[in-house]
């Protein structure tokens, strides 16, 4: 059955439009003024959503546009052959209010095949996460791709946006080890914060250089294992490339770092402890002088008398 394009393309538009509302809604504080200027003209866009023709079934945002896979469209009507197509049309890779999973890519695969999904439906799963992307999360770093899918699941659990959950799962589980050590309001910055310097600021003020240079280490180590250009690939095996290709990810030498990471906060934490008890001493030692002086005062007072 031959799609609409047009009418796709509005739909899927109004769509973006909704979750840039729910976005700015849930994240607006955190982002750039220059960044919520565009978000806001975008919503005015009907021109948001665009069609990639390179040979790809992966989605890409731009600055001010996400670009969707019509190559997409024949490799859905080829896969409508395997038997079992559509046998569960509510199938889903994850339970509900679940972040982390162990969906892999063969499983969003089989996930597709199951569900039956079409076009329309394929690319909903996706524009949540390109949508995060759009607001100023960053791309192409493994981290920052696993941030961005973080945040895009926490907004679709709460709003019950149609995200697959399946994108950048080992990805999203380190960066969720790290929010829980760092805090949510701390990623929530770091998201949506592309200036490096400025995430750098962010980290030391909060808890020091040393915490800083273990998240240094944990993308750096992530960079060396993840290269995306090696990930996404063109032609018609591009979905087999890209599920081979990913499931060789190792990150197990980033877990060591991830604790040596929650031990630098846990003895920052005991620093600042440390130095807000010294103020509190510090002031209640001042009081107790004052108190002492106004009494000697009375004294003195009475004595002149």
């Amino acid at each position: 059955m031959k799609i609409d394009e047009n009418l796709l393309l509005d739909k899927l538009c109004q769509s973006v439009k909704r979750y840039i509302e729910l976005a700015i809604k849930e994240y607006g504080s955190y982002m750039k003024p220059e960044q919520l200027e565009l978000l806001n003209n975008l919503k005015e866009s009907n021109d948001i959503v665009r069609f990639n023709n390179d040979k790809t079934v992966s989605f890409f945002c731009m600055n001010d546009y996400i670009k969707i896979p019509r190559y997409a469209v024949g490799i859905l009507k080829k896969l409508k052959w395997i038997p079992g197509f559509g046998a569960n049309k509510k199938h889903k890779c994850y339970k509900d209010g679940e972040i982390l999973n162990n969906t892999t890519y063969l499983g969003y695969l089989k996930h597709v095949i199951i569900a039956g999904l079409n076009y329309e439906q394929f690319c909903e799963e996706s524009l949540p996460h390109e949508v995060i992307h759009l607001c100023g999360s960053g791309g192409w770093d493994p981290f920052r791709e696993g941030l961005t899918e973080l945040k895009a699941r926490m907004l679709s659990i709460k709003y019950n946006l149609p995200l697959s959950r399946c994108g950048y799962n080992k990805e999203v589980a380190i960066v969720s080890a790290v929010q829980d050590i760092l805090g949510e309001d701390l990623m929530s910055k770091i998201a949506f914060t592309p200036n490096e310097f400025e995430v750098m600021s962010f980290v030391v003020d909060k808890y020091g250089a040393d915490v800083f240079e273990k998240l240094v280490q944990i993308r750096s180590k992530m960079r060396v294992v993840c290269s995306y250009k090696n990930v996404h690939s063109n032609g018609i095996l591009s979905p087999i490339k890209k599920i081979l290709s990913y499931d060789k990810l190792d990150y197990s030498e980033v877990w060591p770092i991830i604790e040596e990471l929650k031990q630098e906060v846990e003895k920052n934490q005991y620093k600042t402890d440390l130095k807000y008890d010294g103020i509190m001493d510090y002031i209640r030692s001042k009081e107790q002088t004052t108190e002492i002086e106004i009494e000697d005062n009375k004294e003195n007072i009475k004595s002149q008398r």
